[in-house]
């Protein structure tokens, strides 16, 4: 599985984001990869990393029949499903940038942000960073 480079692909994120979306010529398809709608795959997780696969991908059922996901959108906006501690989906809607290279801060309706570290990701999956 081939991983691009992240610190690349997310500079020309940030990049387009930033600067409205223009092309970024032959590095287009890195930052393609990104906007998608991840679901957590938590039987591939360590201690130091949770991984997340597109949706439509064949993982087992989850344990209390729901996933977390990550809805990353072109336009900036995030949409993420956590699962409560009574095991029921609670939806949440937001923005977000790429900070720097490696990171991308999110804010939520409610004024809640966090920052979430994305060690890889490629068209079959994003590896995001348990370290704050």
């Amino acid at each position: 599985m081939k991983m691009h480079n992240h610190y690349l692909s997310i500079v020309l994120l940030g990049s387009a984001l930033l600067f409205g979306g223009s092309k970024c010529s032959q590095h287009e398809e890195y930052r393609e990869y990104i906007y998608n709608r991840w679901v957590h795959s938590y039987e591939e997780d360590t201690q130091q990393e949770r991984w997340f696969r597109p949706a439509g991908s064949d993982l087992p059922e989850a344990e209390s029949g729901e996933r977390e996901e990550l809805y990353l959108k072109k336009n900036g906006s995030i949409v993420f499903h956590q699962i409560s501690h009574e095991n029921e989906i609670v939806k949440k809607t937001g923005l977000w940038t790429a900070e720097d290279s490696t990171h991308i801060r999110v804010v939520t309706e409610e004024g809640d942000a966090f920052v979430l570290k994305i060690d890889a990701y490629n068209e079959d999956i994003m590896i995001i960073s348990n370290e704050k």
